[in-house]
């Protein structure tokens, strides 16, 4: 099973320039301070959330958003014989699906509405994301995937690494 699993969140172009892994996907509950996987996120006095406009606009977690989970990204490169072709980042990229756009207006203004990546300093510095549990909403189907982090105009390479249906209420 264990390899069956390591496959899954393995990622190797088409080309055979790249290949990333992603080791552990965290979830981490903000509002339970006994939560194990706390010790991730370091400092959360310091964490913001990007709120889709700047680093200087983005709100400080702390401040009214811990009713909230994160999912801390940990992975590698295993190689990436190309450079040009693909950016010298230290893992795959990562990506949620399934949640509805909430208001960009209002998540400007600061509502949490849709899963958003976190950071402490500048966009890509923390590999994580949160997600509201009171704001953010579902499509029918949520999931994760993982892509190599091409230049364009490098065909992107994507693969779904985890992929459920999302019960009616």
């Amino acid at each position: 099973m264990r390899n069956g699993i390591r496959k899954i969140l393995l990622l190797e172009t088409g080309d055979g320039l790249y290949k990333g892994t992603m080791d552990q996907i965290v979830a981490i509950d903000l509002e339970d301070p006994n939560d194990s996987n706390l010790y991730l996120l370091g400092n959360i006095s310091k964490i913001k959330w990007h709120n889709g406009m700047t680093v200087k606009t983005s709100k400080y977690v702390k401040d009214g958003y811990m009713n909230s989970y994160v999912l801390f990204f940990k992975g590698h490169v295993d190689y990436n014989n190309d450079p040009s072709i693909y950016k010298n980042n230290p893992q795959p990229t990562y990506s949620l699906y399934g949640f509805k756009n909430g208001d960009p207006q209002a998540m400007i203004d600061g509502e949490l509405n849709t899963p958003t990546h976190l950071f402490i300093d500048k966009l890509g510095d923390m590999p994580a994301m949160i997600i509201s549990k009171d704001k953010s909403v579902l499509s029918s189907y949520a999931g994760i995937s993982i892509s190599a982090p091409a230049i364009p105009p490098a065909k992107d390479y994507d693969k779904k690494i985890f992929y459920s249906l999302v019960p009616k209420k």
